[in-house]
């Protein structure tokens, strides 16, 4: 069969695998998204169709996710098509040195292609003004390039061969628009012979694969002969016609309808529709650009869909030109009615399950849709579970407003002391209804009770007046004004605990802002470095970023976490709270834990901005927590340190034999008492002064040079 596809192919020029796109037409959704891919991101690209991206920023890994769809099996009817970006006009980079001939330039007179020998490499161009460089796009900043050149085909195909090597379905193939008549001002229509046969080339290189041409509309005008002549419609199966309505001004960062539109619609579409109706013809993708914030933003998104769409028959997909959001304008907005399930405006899912008693109350987000009103169904079981089918399911829940997030709900009357998995999707009006597909499951155990801090999430932060500074002496104190920005600046931190949570609070020098940058607080609960996520001294069991809770879960201390319930988060202003369920964090009143502060850049390459404490690389002290209450009978401590509240003994085990100093502070660094000092060969109690004042106090021990090993926080209960 391959023999007779090549025979074919020889004495016929067309492609055995060229023609439209299976299974993709004007009621498809397909996305364009060129930065960096996440949980979320992935979760979201999975609702379309088909998805061009950028090959660098995604992995092997997440493409097989990807390409997977939401029901996570290759070859089932929710795969999506991942198309791969690919330059074959312009190259990114204006240095390549390559053979050293380039760049050049064609001389008409001659007819003949000149080559400078200026040291870089032979494909670059310079027609525009002959200065020895390369020709460079002012709007995007890469550089023209001669896509005949024999070396910039070897460039593409190595290109191409990572692409596929990451397991993508096909390419597309963007700034043909370089070849363009040189008529039309673009002084490189001489290349317009080698595209059309680098096209050509990269079909007969992978015959299996789908190829999308950008533009390049020039190749099916039979009215320039020269162009028509070399029609590339053999080739591809797809064609997008970006900018088709709209033109984007940078100036206002809005979008017009485009001066161009009326010989679009009347010039081009005619031309490209019938090369794309031919039998070897090919799917057509409108791209256009809004932005979402413009005044006109509706209009104009209903007229786009209304001359894409409906009047010629094409895929449509509408973003902005950074192409670094994944949008829902046409998603949301079929002309022929709502095919799409709702999606998520913000977080995905389920974000917070607080157990109390016997009922868990869930809290979430809003969500989308072209059918409103979104309603939510929550489901649950007390066994884990990878399908909705197998637990138990609350359909269209009479959620409330929330103060935090969009919206809660409680789901009473459960058993006690049991572990529960909840899961809330959101579904759409439509008949039938859609719902959406996320698997966001979140855990929480029902029971407790206990003695309580007095201290309610809220942001309002007077409860916190008695809570002494967790940066005050002895420990460092955090400086603030160490920060590029005074929102990534952290100020005073706070920790205290009950018998129930672990309670948190920091200030900022000025506001809090999630949208801008990561807040991460790391906790280490074994007080092991060999365990957890490495970070400073420590290795963090678990950490909170913004107001999510993860667990680690990833291998060798590098990054790796899975979101869990336990978390209660508020903030106002500068300044943030929150509570933790120590049965989330596997760690019981008595026991000790270490915490590093950290706030990163919000987008890429996330570099870190704020530690406390400062000298977090260096020194093996950290801020240490939680006070003492009381001691679970029969508990086992990892920790060198532990304290006795009944007893109010303090119980130390030195990490090797040698002199120590025990030394007993008030919550205001004030140093009160020298409760040791001598030598240690073991594991010694050491009991707190008879007429020590009820309240909060700090134990450090010091080694033999003075340099301090550990700190701990004691509340004092007579």
């Amino acid at each position: 069969m391959v023999s007779i596809f090549l025979i074919f192919r020889a004495l016929f020029g067309v492609m055995p695998l060229s023609g439209p796109i299976p299974d993709i037409d004007s009621t498809s959704d397909y996305l364009v998204y060129y930065a960096t891919w996440d949980s979320d991101n992935l979760f979201r690209a999975k609702d379309f169709d088909l998805v061009i991206l950028e090959p660098s920023a995604v992995s092997a890994q997440q493409m097989a996710e990807l390409r997977a769809g939401h029901d996570g099996v290759l070859g089932t009817d929710d795969d999506v098509i991942v198309i791969g970006y690919i330059s074959i006009g312009e190259d990114e980079v204006g240095n390549h040195v390559g053979d050293g001939r380039g760049p050049c330039y064609y001389d008409w007179d001659g007819d003949s292609i000149v080559y400078t020998n200026n040291g870089y490499a032979s494909w670059y161009v310079d027609d525009a003004d002959h200065n020895g460089l390369p020709d460079q796009n002012a709007t995007w900043g890469s550089y023209y390039v001669n896509a005949g050149d024999s070396a910039w085909w070897e460039f593409v195909e190595a290109e191409a061969d990572a692409i596929f090597a990451k397991g993508m379905d096909g390419l597309f193939l963007d700034t043909i628009d370089t070849a363009s008549p040189c008529s039309w001002g673009v002084p490189y229509c001489w290349t317009k012979e080698g595209m059309s046969n680098l096209i050509a080339h990269l079909r007969e290189l992978y015959p299996d694969k789908i190829l999308i041409q950008n533009r390049g509309l020039f190749f099916f005008d039979p009215s320039m002969p020269d162009y028509y002549a070399l029609n590339t419609r053999h080739y591809i199966n797809g064609l997008m016609f970006e900018s088709y309505y709209l033109e984007w001004d940078w100036g206002a960062n809005t979008a017009h309808v485009s001066p161009w539109f009326s010989q679009n619609r009347t010039y081009w579409a005619p031309r490209v529709n019938n090369e794309a109706h031919q039998p070897d013809g090919f799917t057509v993708f409108a791209l256009d650009y809004i932005n979402l914030n413009q005044a006109n933003h509706d209009e104009l998104l209903s007229q786009q869909i209304y001359y894409t769409i409906e009047e010629q028959g094409w895929v449509d997909y509408v973003s902005h030109p950074n192409l670094d959001v994944i949008r829902y304008d046409v998603f949301h907005s079929h002309p022929d009615g709502d095919r799409n399930p709702p999606t998520w405006n913000t977080t995905i899912g389920l974000m917070q399950a607080e157990p109390s008693g016997t009922s868990v109350t869930l809290k979430w987000n809003d969500a989308t849709d072209q059918t409103p009103p979104v309603q939510f169904n929550v489901y649950y079981s007390d066994q884990p579970f990878s399908d909705p089918s197998q637990a138990t399911k609350l359909e269209h829940v009479n959620a409330e407003p929330d103060n935090v997030y969009a919206w809660r709900y409680t789901v009473e009357n459960l058993s006690p002391n049991t572990t529960y998995y909840f899961m809330v999707r959101a579904e759409d009006s439509a008949t039938p209804a859609h719902e959406d597909h996320n698997m966001r499951i979140l855990e929480a155990t029902t029971g407790g009770g206990g003695s309580s801090q007095g201290i309610v999430i809220d942001g309002d932060f007077s409860d916190w007046a008695y809570v002494p500074q967790l940066d005050a002496p002895p420990n460092p104190v955090e400086n603030g004004g160490d920060a590029e920005n005074p929102d990534a600046d952290l100020v005073d931190l706070w920790c205290t605990n009950d018998t129930e949570k672990l309670y948190i609070s920091y200030s900022l020098l000025g506001s809090y802002t999630p949208s801008d940058y990561y807040y991460h607080v790391f906790l280490d609960t074994d007080r092991s470095n060999s365990t957890g996520f490495v970070i400073g001294s420590i290795g963090a069991d678990f950490m909170v970023e913004d107001n999510n809770l993860f667990r680690y879960s990833g291998t060798g201390g590098g990054w790796g976490w899975t979101q869990i319930a336990g978390i209660e988060f508020a903030s106002s202003g500068g300044r943030v709270e929150m509570s933790i369920q120590l049965d989330s964090l596997q760690i019981s009143v008595g026991e000790s834990l270490n915490m590093i502060f950290n706030i990163n850049r919000g987008v890429a390459p996330y570099d870190a901005l704020d530690y406390a404490p400062d000298d977090w690389e260096n020194e093996s002290y950290t801020y240490g927590g939680t006070a003492g209450i009381e001691e679970r009978e029969g508990r086992k401590f990892g920790s060198s340190i532990k304290f006795d509240a009944s007893r109010k003994t303090v119980i130390f085990c030195p990490p090797e034999p040698s002199v120590y100093q025990i030394v007993l502070y008030d919550s205001s660094g004030r140093r009160l008492k020298t409760i040791f000092e001598g030598f240690l060969d073991g594991t010694e109690d050491f009991d707190l002064p008879k007429n020590l004042p009820n309240g909060i106090y700090w134990t450090v021990f010091y080694g033999r040079t003075g340099v301090m090993l550990k700190s701990m926080p004691l509340l004092v209960v007579w």
